[in-house]
């Protein structure tokens, strides 16, 4: 398991986030399901886990923002301006390193790594390919992937459910969960 971060939720769920599962977080618009994700993210890569997060709708630079400011502990607002400072930037980048997560991974933290494709742009087979691609390249293990989100996925040539949001769901998910 990887542990949420979060106590109640890792008692619920026997301890974390069960390998190989396939999670779904779902909200209204604009009730931040984004900044839940990439908690989730920072939460596994600080326990370990190296996690990879396919943004279709933020921009990297944001996805980057605000994943430095919550692995690095700097306030949102005061980011941009922390981060030209590269002697303060290196001080909470070792601290982080240093970290001992006590956790079933390594006693190092993990890393986060952002994709980005354009809305419409990705299918689940994209994601299959590049994920592959990146575990060869990185030699890296990947412990967690979060798609934000899938609903703004392309499904695979020759299916047409574009206009049944229910069967672009459904194949969309088991799509992803076969991977």
């Amino acid at each position: 398991c990887i542990p949420t971060g979060w106590s109640c939720i890792d008692s619920i769920l026997g301890g974390g986030w069960s390998k190989s599962t396939f999670n779904v977080i779902m909200g209204e618009t604009n009730v931040g399901k984004s900044m839940w994700l990439h908690n989730i993210a920072t939460n596994a890569a600080d326990n370990g886990a190296n996690v990879l997060i396919i943004t279709l709708e933020m921009a990297t630079r944001k996805v980057m923002k605000r994943l430095g400011s919550m692995r690095l502990k700097i306030n949102t607002d005061e980011y941009e301006e922390k981060s030209k400072d590269s002697t303060f930037m290196k001080q909470r980048i070792n601290n982080l390193k240093s970290q001992s997560t006590g956790s079933l991974f390594d006693s190092q933290p993990g890393k986060i790594f952002v994709k980005k494709y354009n809305t419409s742009d990705c299918t689940v087979t994209d994601i299959d390919n590049y994920i592959k691609k990146f575990m060869e390249v990185k030699r890296l293990n990947v412990g967690m992937v979060i798609i934000d989100y899938i609903n703004i996925m392309s499904i695979e040539k020759g299916f047409d459910v574009t206009n049944m949001l229910y069967l672009k769901g459904k194949h969309l998910a088991e799509g992803l969960r076969r991977l």
